[in-house]
């Protein structure tokens, strides 16, 4: 019993194993072809570059299903192995071109949202200001109409008053 639950953990393991390189080469797989667009995008691929590209791809995507397999043979295994390995090696110095252009481009990026969103604080604050004139404005304009009217009235009971006056000056003549 003890052999066959080290044996059934062994089987585990291996199984793992063919996971973790299986899901590694599809990774490889994806990335190779986010690394060809983007050298595409930055018109450096000819067109047997973008073909050769394409194969690469699809040799990786083969090598990660095979790598689940697990009636694949030990050497066919260690073949697959060697030229995730490759692939692995030779993606490193474009994945590092292809993250420096990236950053790169983010950083331009933040730099273009940061001064649009000044640019939008400055026009706001301006907008603030010019409602505040306005505002300003109206108001004094309201006070302004307040004191006329105040003075109006005033001067409306002022002539009243003074008509009565008369009117009593008048009656006592």
């Amino acid at each position: 019993v003890w052999a066959a639950s080290k044996a059934w953990e062994a089987a585990l393991e291996e199984q793992r194993r063919r996971e973790v390189e299986a899901d590694e080469a599809e990774h490889l797989a994806v990335r190779c072809g986010g690394l060809t667009a983007a050298s595409e995008a930055a018109q450096t691929l000819s067109a047997a570059d973008r073909e050769a590209a394409v194969e690469r791809r699809k040799r990786l995507e083969v090598a990660a299903s095979a790598m689940r397999d697990p009636t694949v043979s030990k050497q066919r295994r260690r073949m697959l192995a060697a030229l995730l390995e490759a692939e692995r090696r030779r993606q490193e110095p474009l994945l590092k071109v292809w993250e420096q252009r990236s950053l790169a481009e983010a950083d331009a990026e933040a730099v273009c949202w940061r001064r649009f969103r000044e640019e939008e604080e400055r026009r706001e604050a301006q907008m603030r200001l010019e409602a505040e004139a306005a505002e300003t404005a109206a108001m004094a304009e309201a006070d302004q109409e307040s004191r006329w009217a105040e003075a109006a009235r005033l001067e409306a009971e002022r002539l009243r008053l003074l008509r009565e006056r008369e009117a009593e000056a008048a009656e006592c003549i």
